[in-house]
């Protein structure tokens, strides 16, 4: 049986790690973002027009709300077309679940070690090119679940002036071996490459929420993360602090400087777990932290990192509790995989 409203709305509100309440006043940065992004009178027609389209062909396009957050113009996008993005009583396919192998290792002993790696670097990077594959469960009234599930690429470019673009295009999708593949058609996959949305925006325009140089210790970064999305840096749980990389790393590339200040705020934030190694959803080897955020709705948040320091994956997983739709424990909810690029 589907959820009641004021169950969905529980559901919404206990799986948020920076939920707001209805009678707290609104932070100064979030006007200043709201103010920027409706300067532009964003228009939602391509993007729902792509998700009608791709909806129609049995696709899921489903943007994660943390990887599109690197560009605030598409969130408000997404914020206006709640009927294309509405969990709801169908369960929809995932793509295979990740290994762990276990490591003798506490979580802060080797997050400071890789903390340590990162600063050895010496790569030089530009700040505004993005790459990441993401992918964000669909649960779709009446549809069965999918043999195929597809990805999607999302590249991101801004220059120092706030000029720049957003482009969407179709992954390469996971073929499950136990249900038949459709063909490449309107009722299959789309072709990798496959345009989904583009944006461009003129000098001054870009979205960019995390705005000013990032700073290189671990103080004045745990607070340069919390206080950008939320407006305040007090004491946070290990789930929201997650969550603010994740918008971070999906719109801007870190030096190693800052990279090995953002490891070195996970080292020292309580509640996160060592998870082992594992190999992320493009291939790449890395080793697991996880976070548990035990709402009404139990999560589980992983980021993967490489040996070498650089905050490779992001994955979001349901491990049990209140539910739109039946899910397993382990259930895969959405992820996001940066690809790093160097200079």
């Amino acid at each position: 049986m589907p959820l009641t409203d004021e169950e969905f709305d529980r559901l919404i509100r206990s799986s948020d790690p920076a939920t707001t309440r209805l009678d707290e006043a609104v932070s100064p940065t979030a006007l200043a973002l709201r103010d920027r992004i409706m300067a532009r009178n964003p228009r939602p027609v391509a993007l729902r027009r792509a998700i009608r389209r791709h909806r129609r062909a049995g696709i899921r396009i489903w943007p994660s709300s943390l990887s599109i957050a690197a560009s605030a113009a598409v969130i408000v996008l997404l914020g206006i077309i709640p009927a294309a993005l509405t969990p709801n009583n169908a369960v929809a396919g995932s793509p295979p679940a990740s290994d762990y192998r276990p490591a003798d290792a506490s979580a802060q002993a080797m997050l400071k070690k890789l903390a340590a790696a990162a600063t050895a670097r010496r790569e030089h990077v530009d700040p505004g090119s993005v790459s990441l594959q993401s992918w964000g469960a669909n649960l779709e009234e009446g549809s069965d679940t999918p043999g195929v599930v597809q990805p999607q690429q999302l590249t991101l470019h801004w220059s120092s002036d706030l000029s720049g673009d957003v482009t969407i295009t179709a992954g390469t999708p996971y073929i499950d071996s136990a249900a038949p593949v459709p063909a490449a058609t309107d009722s299959g996959p789309l072709p990798v490459g496959t345009p989904i949305y583009h944006e461009s925006y003129t000098a001054g325009d870009y979205p960019l929420i995390f705005r000013g140089e990032p700073p290189t210790t671990s103080d004045a970064m745990r607070s340069y993360l919390l206080t950008t999305l939320s407006g305040r840096a007090g004491a946070t749980r290990a789930s929201t602090l997650f969550r603010d990389i994740n918008v971070f790393l999906s719109e801007r590339q870190p030096t190693p400087k800052q990279e090995s200040a953002i490891i070195a705020v996970l080292a020292d934030t309580p509640g996160i777990s060592f998870s082992g190694r594992t190999v992320d959803r493009v291939g790449r080897p890395g080793f697991a932290f996880s976070t548990t955020d035990n709402g009404a709705t139990v999560l589980k948040k992983v980021l993967v990192i490489s040996e070498t320091g650089q905050i490779i994956a992001a994955e979001t997983h349901y491990e049990g509790g209140d539910s739109p739709v039946p899910l397993g424990a382990g259930y895969l909810l959405d992820y996001t995989a940066w690809e790093r690029t160097t200079k």
